[in-house]
């Protein structure tokens, strides 16, 4: 399948912003832009935060996207893994990009949710991704991730073209 020329750019544009926002402290400019502030709050994690931040650059528009000033609290992680026509729950290796985000959890209930924003294709069994959550004292970080075997199974994948296209 070939992606389209603006899925192409968005893909670039999507990497350019985890790379700006990523590595970054809980006070810092980048932590805000992406946490609008929320991530201050010792109990909040901003996991999910970091993609919708990321869609919002993009210039995303969508009552799935959770940003300022309609921003709902509890519904970070539900929106973008029930996202109609967008969260795929298999994930295909050979396919997942930069811009993509997937979500992992353990627990039926989904209370251990973790998302996870892609910064490049899939390379020997790993793939390189950017992250914002509750490690003190740095909230957001890159990774080189196993794709399999390593902690809980990955749940949701919504591929950059399909969020692209559902925001239409």
């Amino acid at each position: 399948m070939t992606e389209s020329a603006a899925a192409h750019v968005a893909r670039k544009n999507a990497v350019s912003f985890l790379e700006s926002t990523t590595p970054a402290r809980y006070d810092s400019p980048e932590a805000d832009r992406v946490g609008q502030r929320r991530q201050r709050d010792q109990h909040y994690s901003a996991c999910a935060d970091l993609a919708h931040a990321m869609y919002e650059a993009l210039g995303l528009r969508s009552s799935h996207v959770n940003r300022a000033p309609s921003w709902r609290s509890g519904l970070n992680v539900s929106l973008l893994s029930t996202w109609p026509g967008v969260a795929l729950p298999e994930v295909d290796w050979t396919a997942v990009d930069g811009g993509d985000v997937l979500i992992r959890w353990s627990f039926a209930n989904g209370t251990d949710a973790h998302v996870v924003c892609v910064m490049s294709p899939v390379i020997d069994g790993k793939i390189n991704t950017a992250e914002y959550g509750q490690a003190r004292p740095t909230i957001g970080r890159q990774f080189s991730r196993a794709v399999s075997g390593e902690g809980r199974p990955w749940q949701r994948w919504l591929p950059l073209p399909l969020v692209l296209e559902a925001c239409q």
